[in-house]
């Protein structure tokens, strides 16, 4: 009896774990994550301060960071100030009234810093920045996947207005670091900095190289939580003029508080005051899944050598522009495809090592990588050929159909488990017309060990 009250918070600390973050882990990108690098490149104790370099690399291959941008924040050790700063700047320049003359940069302890846009003045400007805080994934643009800005530190006491105190020490070793790192990106924690080698920058056109005085790192990891959906997906058939539809309230529920909608052709009235990268529940256009992104996968044809399907992604969002989207596809015939028509593509299993069940697509630029508002242009799509290995390929049992879909790094809602067209001239092995209950599905691992307790 009391292994059985022992074991029921045990379950219920489980349940709730389990429900909240789903997706710490991704299978698919397992080394993934966002790199803070923190280089200090010149120390002197004559004015007790240093020049650092601070990088944010993007190591994630179908992740991206999209607008509004990174905002790198962190807490000082002591009372340090940024005197100067280049490549980025802070949103707030904090309360510097103690300094007589040019106050600094930011006298904030908690700074704030943002990157520089790409028209900034060219003597602000340093080699990679200015992006707006926008990181390409590593498939995408390697090139634009990493930011730099530098910036001069100082450590300030309040003795006469603007006197340098000495307590940096003697060295870097004995410098007290920054802690409490965030990028300002939903669904990334950032560790404590660690010691790291230091980095080498190549001076001279790389003839020679010199390496910074200290070098620390940050790791930014992902995990999206199970209540957190921004998209869902559809499936239909050149076999089934049924259309299997987004499970209901995929991403919330149409008509409860406190989410609402917006009915097509009603433009909310104060649409035209907020910020196009502002996201809010109201300004999606009312359906019964309430997602901003809906996309659809339409097997159009089964010949003897290739089967078609066609992509569709639609933005239900009244306000948003998705840039530089990408769409990451989980199918068992992904090694066979010949062509994306309107899509670029790249297989997973380049990056990961694993047979290739995946792969990422993503849109042209400046013709299809941006996913224009909910309007007349809101749609994009592209079809897609693939090879047929008639030992593998079958119509049946949802096999054209893919286990698992992403829509700029997040996962989406998919139809239930054996919910798929049928088709009405083939015996389906399983018989599965509806999905299993969630609960079902995630309760699985609890009720193993139910098992083993009470056996």
């Amino acid at each position: 009896m009391d292994q059985q009250l022992l074991v029921i918070p045990l379950l219920v600390f489980l349940a709730f774990f389990t429900a909240d973050w789903a997706d710490a882990y991704d299978a698919m990108d397992p080394d993934g994550n966002i790199i803070v690098r923190w280089d200090i490149l010149e120390w002197d104790t004559d004015w007790n301060g240093y020049r650092a370099s601070v990088t944010i690399l993007n190591t994630q291959l179908y992740r991206h960071i999209g607008n509004p941008g990174w905002k790198l924040s962190w807490e000082w050790p002591k009372e340090e100030v940024i005197l100067a700063m280049w490549g980025g700047e802070a949103t707030l320049r904090g309360n510097c009234s103690r300094f007589a003359g040019k106050p600094p940069h930011c006298c904030n302890k908690l700074p704030v810093i943002v990157d520089l846009l790409p028209n900034a003045p060219m003597d602000r400007q340093i080699t990679n920045c200015c992006r707006g805080g926008l990181l390409s994934s590593r498939m995408e643009n390697e090139s634009n996947a990493s930011s730099t800005f530098l910036m001069d530190v100082r450590y300030i006491t309040a003795v006469n207005g603007s006197e340098f105190s000495r307590e940096f020490g003697t060295n870097t070793s004995s410098l007290a670091m920054p802690t409490k790192f965030s990028i300002g990106v939903d669904g990334y924690t950032c560790s404590q900095p660690k010691e790291a080698e230091q980095t080498r920058f190549p001076v001279d056109s790389g003839r020679r190289h010199e390496e910074a005085i200290r070098t620390l790192k940050i790791t930014c990891t992902y995990a999206q939580k199970a209540s957190q959906h921004h998209c869902c997906v559809t499936f239909s058939s050149f076999y089934n003029k049924t259309i299997v539809p987004c499970p209901l309230c995929s991403c919330a529920c149409r008509g409860k508080p406190p989410e609402s909608c917006s009915e097509k052709g009603q433009v909310p009235e104060d649409l035209k005051t907020l910020s196009p990268d502002d996201y809010n529940p109201s300004y999606v256009l009312c359906s019964d899944h309430m997602c901003p992104v809906e996309i659809n996968w339409h097997v159009m044809y089964n010949h003897r050598n290739e089967w078609r399907v066609r992509v569709s992604i639609r933005n239900f969002n009244m306000m948003k522009n998705y840039s530089d989207w990408s769409l990451v596809v989980q199918h068992p015939n992904l090694d066979q495809l010949k062509t994306s028509f309107s899509f670029f593509y790249k297989p997973l299993d380049i990056y990961t090592g694993h047979r290739n069940v995946s792969g990422v697509f993503w849109g042209i630029k400046h013709y299809n990588d941006m996913l224009l508002q909910y309007g007349e242009n809101s749609m994009v799509q592209s079809d897609i050929s693939l090879n047929k290995i008639t030992s593998q390929f079958t119509l049946k049992n949802g096999w054209v159909f893919p286990r698992r879909i992403d829509f700029d790094g997040v996962k989406c809602v998919m139809p239930g488990v054996g919910v798929y067209p049928i088709n009405s001239k083939i015996t389906e092995n399983d018989g599965i017309k509806a999905a299993a209950p969630c609960w079902v599905l995630s309760s699985f691992p609890l009720l193993i060990i139910l098992i083993i307790l009470f056996r």
